[in-house]
């Protein structure tokens, strides 16, 4: 049986087999607001910058990465132990 899908439902599938998820401000972060995974969302820098949905631990501008680095060591020690 072969099944065709699109792309995004696959996603979206293995999205609620993961542990956790790391995405920036694309498609992946609007489509995980549709999944019950947790979270870590790169945005854009101000105004321009997404609304994370869904379950979201942390969200980090792009601008405060390098600043957020053991916020986010952190919050993906917690939820993969």
């Amino acid at each position: 049986i072969v099944v065709a899908a699109e792309p995004e439902l696959v996603a979206l599938g293995l999205y609620d087999h993961a542990a956790v998820l790391v995405t920036s401000d694309t498609s992946t972060l609007h489509l995980a607001g549709a999944s019950k995974v947790p979270m870590i969302a790169f945005v854009n820098n101000g105004g321009a910058g997404s609304v994370p949905r869904g379950n979201c631990i942390l969200k980090v501008r792009y601008v405060n990465s390098p600043q957020c680095r053991q916020s986010v060591e952190t919050k993906l020690a917690e939820v993969l132990s």
